[in-house]
C-alpha cells in the first residue's frame, strides 16, 4: 500500500489491520501480505517496535510500541477487518470489552504462527469474517475454521440473506431469534414479493423447516412462529398486519424501486426529499428499496438533486434525449421538449430504470418536482 493512503497517526479507516506479535509471525505475516492475500483486501501491517531491527531492510511494515491492546483500540473502530497472528485466547481476552455489536464489530480472523489454521473469531457473517477465513486459509494452504451454525449445518444464514444484492434489513430484533430458529429446524415462513430469487441455490431443496410462499394470503395460513419478509412493500395500515406483529419476523428490501424525477433548477434539497419521501409513504413502499434516481442528462448536476442522492446513497441514473423520447411516455409536453429535447422526463426515465412499462404513477406534479414510481421487473 502506498505511503500517501495512510493517515498521519498511521491508521487507515476502513482497511484490513494484519498485525503479528512474535518475531515468527511477524515472518509468515511477510509472507502473506507480500504474496497471499485475498485480491479485495487492502492491508496495513502492524509490527511490534522491538523487532524494527529484523526487518530493517523492508519499508512495509509499520510499528507500534507498547501493548497489543492499546493497537487494537484503535483499530477496531476504524478498520473494516482485523488478521491478528496471535494466539486465539489471547486475543479475546483483549477484545472482549472492545465488542460493540454485530452491525458494528469488523471482521477478525486469528491465524496460527505456522499458518496452519484460520479462525473466523468476529463478525463472521455481517462483517465477513467467515468469507475472509475460507478465502485466506485458500491462499495460504491452511484450514479455515468456521463455527457459525447455518455455515456449519449449510442452511439459512438469516443476516446475510440477499447481502449480495443489496438488500437491507429493517430490524434486527428478531434476527437472532429467527437464525435460532432456522438452525435447530423449527418452522420457519419465508414471504417473497420481489427481490432477486437467487438467494438460495437453484439446485439446493430448502431445509424442510423453512416454507416459501409468494402471496400473503397463503402465508396467512402458516402456524410458523418465525417468518422473513423480503417485500418493497410497508405493511402497517394492511389488514392483516396484526398477524405479522404477533410473529417474531423480519423484513429485508430489496433494491427494486425506480424513481423517474424533473425538477426546476435550483430545487432544494429538502423539497426533492419531501416529495419522494411523501410519494413512497402514500404509495406504502420502503424508502430502503430504492433502486435509484432517474432523470435526464441535463439534470446530472443539478446541486439539490445531487445532493439528495448523496445524503442517502441513491445512485442517479441520467438518460439522454433521445433514450426517454425512446422510451415513451403517455404525458408528453411540448414546453419540455422545448426546454430539454425530450417530450418526458420522470415517466420515461422510471420505465427504463425498471425496464418495465406499467408504473405506480406515470406522473405526479408537486411543486418544483416531477416524480414517477415503477417497480423492477423480474
Amino acid at each position: 500500500m502506498k505511503e500517501e493512503n495512510h493517515k498521519e497517526d498511521g491508521l487507515s479507516d476502513q482497511s484490513f489491520a494484519l498485525i503479528a506479535l512474535t518475531r515468527h509471525g511477524c515472518r509468515l505475516a511477510l509472507e502473506i501480505y507480500q504474496k497471499k492475500l485475498p485480491n479485495y483486501i487492502p492491508v496495513d501491517l502492524y509490527f511490534p517496535e522491538k523487532f524494527k531491527k529484523d526487518f530493517a531492510e523492508n519499508k512495509l511494515p509499520r510499528y507500534y510500541s507498547g501493548k497489543l491492546k492499546d493497537l487494537l483500540q484503535n483499530l477496531l473502530p476504524r478498520c473494516q477487518g482485523i488478521i491478528a497472528i496471535v494466539s486465539l485466547g489471547a486475543l479475546v481476552r483483549i477484545i472482549a470489552p472492545m465488542i460493540t455489536n454485530k452491525q458494528g464489530d469488523p471482521a477478525i480472523v486469528v491465524v496460527d504462527e505456522k499458518g496452519e489454521y484460520v479462525i473466523s473469531v468476529l463478525s463472521g457473517h455481517l462483517g465477513g469474517a467467515n468469507d475472509l477465513a475460507r478465502n485466506l486459509a485458500e491462499n495460504i494452504g491452511a484450514r479455515p475454521v468456521i463455527t457459525t451454525a447455518s455455515d456449519v449445518r449449510d442452511t439459512i444464514a438469516v443476516d446475510l440473506l440477499g447481502k449480495a444484492f443489496g438488500w437491507t434489513i429493517d430490524s434486527f430484533d428478531h434476527i437472532t431469534q429467527i437464525s435460532a430458529a432456522v438452525v435447530n429446524e423449527e418452522p420457519v415462513a419465508i414471504l417473497q414479493e420481489s427481490g432477486e430469487t437467487g438467494w438460495w441455490p437453484s439446485q439446493k431443496l430448502l431445509p424442510d423447516n423453512i416454507k416459501l410462499y409468494k402471496k400473503i394470503d397463503d402465508l396467512l395460513n402458516s402456524t410458523a412462529e418465525y417468518i422473513i419478509i423480503i417485500s418493497h412493500r410497508l405493511f402497517q395500515k394492511l389488514e392483516n398486519y396484526n398477524f405479522f406483529i404477533s410473529r417474531k419476523s423480519v423484513f429485508f428490501r430489496p433494491r427494486v424501486i425506480g424513481i423517474g424525477l424533473g425538477c426546476n433548477r435550483n430545487t432544494p434539497e429538502t423539497e426533492i426529499e419531501n416529495v419522494v419521501f411523501d410519494t413512497l409513504e402514500d404509495l406504502q413502499l420502503s424508502s430502503k428499496s430504492i433502486l435509484g434516481i432517474a432523470t435526464i442528462d441535463l439534470k446530472k448536476n443539478e446541486p439539490g438533486l445531487v445532493s439528495f442522492c448523496n445524503k442517502w446513497s441513491y445512485p442517479l441514473f441520467v438518460y439522454s434525449a433521445e433514450e426517454l423520447n425512446s422510451a415513451g411516455a403517455e404525458n408528453m409536453s411540448e414546453i419540455v421538449f422545448k426546454h430539454t429535447g425530450a417530450y418526458a422526463v420522470s415517466e420515461p426515465a422510471a420505465k427504463i430504470l425498471v425496464k418495465n412499462e406499467r408504473l405506480l404513477i406515470r406522473k405526479k406534479i408537486s411543486g418544483n418536482v416531477t416524480i414517477s414510481v415503477g417497480i423492477l421487473e423480474n
